[in-house]
């Protein structure tokens, strides 16, 4: 590269040299900072190391959604109806179970302690014109009795990941209104 003299004019090429200054002895010469294009190829890996994991195609779901590892027991704060008795309780889902705790007041009141759904397949309802905080219902079935259980529609994805974890399959309905109140069954009673 030619020096530009005062003769020549101002020219456009500036090479590396001429961009900053030239270190004197009365300062210290200053690290430069690194460049990428200054990075040997030689020392880029060209194929991924032994342990390095590379995803599977087959491991990703269907809708193409990353999905998380569920942790089980999941536990939801529910409202539900079972014949009489009508009130909150907390839904557990557990490796292979799924069951419906009522709050200590209901429980007081003599009859219904655990209701545990003893099928594998979960009939989920999701109602468009309810309001959100009590938007899906889940029916649990023991036996002769059936559980209308409601929680918001927030919890609802939470709800699917964690019955798929435990293994129940979901039969799942959307509905304008209907969230299954007409297929709950009674309780037992103690005389039946």
């Amino acid at each position: 590269m030619a020096e530009p003299t005062s003769d020549d004019g101002p020219t456009d090429d500036v090479g590396p040299d001429d961009a900053a200054p030239a270190p004197t002895d009365e300062t210290p010469a200053a690290d430069p900072a690194p460049v990428l294009s200054e990075v040997d190829d030689a020392e880029l890996p060209l194929e991924p190391e032994a342990d390095a994991v590379t995803p599977d195609e087959s491991d990703e779901p269907e809708d193409g959604k990353a999905t998380s590892p569920v942790e089980l027991p999941q536990r939801f704060n529910v409202g539900f109806r079972l014949g009489r008795f009508d009130g909150g309780a907390t839904l557990v889902v557990g490796a292979g179970e799924l069951t419906l705790h009522p709050d200590s007041s209901l429980q007081a009141q003599g009859g219904f302690h655990v209701l545990t759904h003893d099928h594998t397949t979960v009939r989920v309802y999701a109602a468009r014109w309810q309001p959100p905080t009590s938007n899906t219902g889940l029916l649990l079935e023991d036996g002769e009795q059936v559980a209308l259980v409601d929680l918001p529609g927030w919890s609802r994805e939470r709800l699917r990941t964690s019955l798929a974890a435990a293994g129940f399959e979901r039969d799942e309905t959307l509905t304008s209104l209907r969230l299954g109140r007409d297929l709950v069954r009674p309780t037992k009673r103690w005389w039946d």
